[in-house]
């Protein structure tokens, strides 16, 4: 993404993934295991099916849905005119600022949309 971005000099198109959790209790009642995978994790349909058909039975689980594209470079001339009255404050504290707006890669947001997969599943089922 940032590649691409960067050789297009935009921002570009955003990725989304959703990603499969649940919580999976032993029979003897030990300690839960968190099961996750994304959609990319499976080799076909049927591998699918079943982490999801799983996922379903136990009843304690979230899908997401992650949504995230990269951001670009910042303008060095712009980014200097905006710390300007930090800098003449602090200079650490402008150096710092600085550092870590040059840190961003990307934005993003994260999606719960269990209701609407329940919503899709019970659709199927009756």
């Amino acid at each position: 993404m940032a590649r691409q971005s960067n050789i297009e000099q935009q921002r570009s198109t955003p990725v989304d993934i959703e990603v499969y959790c649940y919580r999976q209790t032993p029979a003897n009642g030990g300690v839960s295991d968190l099961q996750v995978a994304t959609e990319l994790e499976f080799a076909d349909d049927a591998q699918r099916a079943s982490f999801l058909s799983a996922m379903s039975a136990s009843g304690d689980y979230r899908v997401l849905k992650l949504m995230a594209t990269h951001s670009l470079e910042l303008n060095k001339l712009e980014l200097d005119t905006a710390i300007e009255s930090i800098r003449s404050q602090s200079r650490h504290r402008a150096l710092k600022l600085q550092e870590q707006l040059h840190a961003v890669a990307g934005y993003g947001e994260i999606i719960d949309i269990t209701d609407q997969y329940r919503l899709l599943q019970n659709m199927f089922v009756d």
